[in-house]
C-alpha cells in the first residue's frame, strides 16, 4: 500500500504512544491481499495507547542477475556486505522477494561492484526469520565495492509429468526451448531441483508449451550451478512442441561395508541384475561420479524390495546415464535378483600409459605381498588383458594414505575389491605398487 515490497512487524507501540481511535485489532492476513482492508480483523475493543501497531518497510531487489532470481542483494536502494553471509541468510532474503526456496549465497559482488553505502554487516540468521531486519546484523561496516552479498533464488517447476521428478521445465513460469537441450543440462536442472542426476527430454514429452520461451539453444557442459551460468539464447525460434523437460532422479547404493559398492538404487527403487553387465555398472559408477565398475547381482548386499524400477538393462558402456541405454519398466524378479555395483576410480600415476604406480580411488596401495597376479588383476580393470607387479615406488614416492595392503589375489578377480586385502597398514612412501600392463586396451579402461 506504501510502495514498498517487504516489512517487519513492531508491536507495543514502537514508535511512540497511540490515541485510543485505533480501527482495527486481531489482524490476519497472509500477505497476498493488497489492502488492510481485505484482512481478517475486529473492531478495537481492549487496546490502549501502548498497543500500537508498526512496521519497518522495505525494498528488497536483486540486480545485474540474468534472471529476475538472482542478483546481488539491495535493501532500500543500498547493497548488502558480504562479511559472514551465508545460505541462512539467503534463505530469508529470497523469502523476503516471494520466493519459496533458495539455491546459493554468493560472495564477492558476484554480479559486478556495488556502491560503498553498505545497509547491513555481519548478517547472522538462523534461516526462520521473516525478514533480514529480525536477523542479527551491524550497520556499521568495514566493506569494499568487491564485497556485495547476493542471491540465487529458485523458481523453477516441472509441468505435465505423471510423478514430481519429471517434466516440461518452467523457469519464473516460462518455458524453455529444446535446441541443443541434452542429459547436461537436464543434469543441472535436476541438481537445481535437489537431484543428484537428470535425463533430458524433448519435443514437449510432456505437453504441448505456451510460446514465451525464456531460453534457447541451452549448453552446459553438466558443472554448472544453475541453467544461468551455462551459455544459452534469450531469443528463440521455437514452438509449441518444442518445450524442453527432465526426468530427475538420484541414485544411491545400499548395504555395502564402503561407499562405493552396494545394491542400486535410482529414485528409491532397485534394479533388476537380469542380464546385468560390466556396461551396465560402469554406467551407473559414472553417474556416481566414478570413472568405472564392476558388477554384481543376485542381491549380493541384502535383500531389496520388489518394486523395481528397470529390468533387463543393456547398456554399451559409453552412454551418460541408464535411462540412455535399453531397458524394461516391466520385470519379473525378486528380492534375492538387485543389482549391484562395485565403482572405482584406478590410475596410473608416475609412468606412461600402461605403466605407473597404482592409485584406487585416489589412494595408493603398500606392495607388501604385491605380485603378478594382483597386477593382472589391476591391468584388467584398466582395460588391458595381462600386467606384471612393480613395487618399492618404481615411479615415485607415493602419500602415505594407503588404501589396501596385502593385497592377495588368484588372478581371477574383477577387481581388486574381490581380492583379499587388509585397510590397515605399516608402509612408507617408497612402498608403492606398480603395474606395467599388457595387451589391447578395451572400452571403458582409463589410466
Amino acid at each position: 500500500m506504501l510502495g514498498y515490497t517487504s516489512g517487519v512487524p513492531t508491536h507495543n507501540s514502537t514508535f511512540g504512544s497511540v490515541n485510543l481511535t485505533s480501527i482495527m485489532d486481531n489482524v490476519t492476513c497472509d500477505g497476498s491481499e493488497e489492502t488492510l482492508f481485505e484482512w481478517d480483523y475486529e473492531l478495537n475493543r481492549n487496546c490502549s495507547s501502548g498497543d500500537g501497531a508498526g512496521m519497518k518497510c522495505a525494498t528488497v531487489e536483486l540486480r545485474d542477475g540474468s534472471f529476475p532470481t538472482e542478483g546481488n542483494l539491495f535493501i532500500n536502494g543500498k547493497p548488502v556486505c558480504d562479511d559472514d553471509w551465508d545460505i541462512n541468510g539467503a534463505m530469508v532474503a529470497c523469502h523476503m522477494l516471494g520466493y519459496h526456496k533458495t539455491l546459493a549465497h554468493t560472495n564477492l559482488s558476484h554480479f559486478g561492484q556495488v556502491p560503498t553505502d553498505f545497509i547491513m554487516d555481519n548478517i547472522n540468521c538462523t534461516g526462520t526469520e521473516n525478514s533480514l531486519f529480525n536477523c542479527v546484523f551491524e550497520t556499521e561496516n568495514n566493506c569494499k565495492a568487491e564485497e556485495g552479498a547476493g542471491v540465487i533464488c529458485l523458481d523453477m517447476e516441472l509441468r505435465g509429468g505423471p510423478l514430481t521428478n519429471e517434466g516440461n521445465v518452467y523457469l519464473i513460469g516460462r518455458p524453455i526451448c529444446d535446441d541443443s537441450w541434452d542429459d547436461n543440462d537436464g543434469t543441472v536442472v535436476c541438481r537445481m531441483l535437489g537431484y543428484s542426476f537428470g535425463a533430458a527430454t524433448s519435443s514437449s514429452k510432456y505437453g504441448a508449451v505456451t510460446t514465451d520461451f525464456i531460453m534457447d539453444d541451452v549448453n552446459c557442459d553438466g558443472s554448472e550451478r544453475t541453467l544461468s551460468d551455462c551459455s544459452y539464447s534469450s531469443s528463440h525460434n521455437c514452438g509449441t512442441r518444442n518445450g524442453a523437460g527432465v526426468i530427475c532422479y538420484d541414485m544411491e547404493l545400499l548395504g555395502g561395508s564402503i561407499s562405493n559398492e552396494g545394491n542400486i538404487y535410482l529414485n528409491g527403487q532397485p534394479i533388476c541384475d537380469d542380464s546385468w553387465d560390466n556396461n551396465d555398472a560402469t554406467v551407473a559408477c559414472r553417474m556416481l561420479g566414478y570413472s568405472s565398475g564392476t558388477r554384481t547381482v543376485s542381491s549380493i548386499y541384502g535383500a531389496v524390495p520388489d518394486d523395481f524400477i528397470m529390468d533387463d538393462v543393456n547398456c554399451d558402456g559409453s552412454e551418460g546415464t541408464l535411462f540412455d541405454c535399453s531397458y524394461r519398466t516391466i520385470d519379473n524378479c525378486a528380492t534375492t535378483e538387485g543389482a549391484g555395483v562395485i565403482c572405482y576410480d584406478i590410475e596410473l600415476r608416475g609412468g606412461s600409459v600402461n605403466e605407473g604406480n597404482v592409485y584406487l580411488n585416489g589412494k595408493p596401495i603398500c606392495d607388501d605381498a604385491w605380485e603378478t597376479n594382483d597386477a593382472t588383476v589391476t591391468c584388467r580393470m584398466l582395460g588391458y588383458s595381462s600386467g606384471t607387479a612393480t613395487s618399492s615406488s618404481t615411479y615415485g614416492a607415493v602419500p602415505d594414505d594407503f588404501i589396501m595392503d596385502n593385497v592377495n589375489c588368484a588372478g581371477s578377480e574383477g577387481t581388486l575389491f574381490g581380492c583379499s586385502y587388509s585397510s590397515t597398514d605399516n608402509c612408507v612412501t617408497t612402498e608403492g605398487a606398480g603395474v606395467i600392463c599388457q595387451g589391447s586396451r578395451s572400452l571403458g579402461g582409463r589410466a
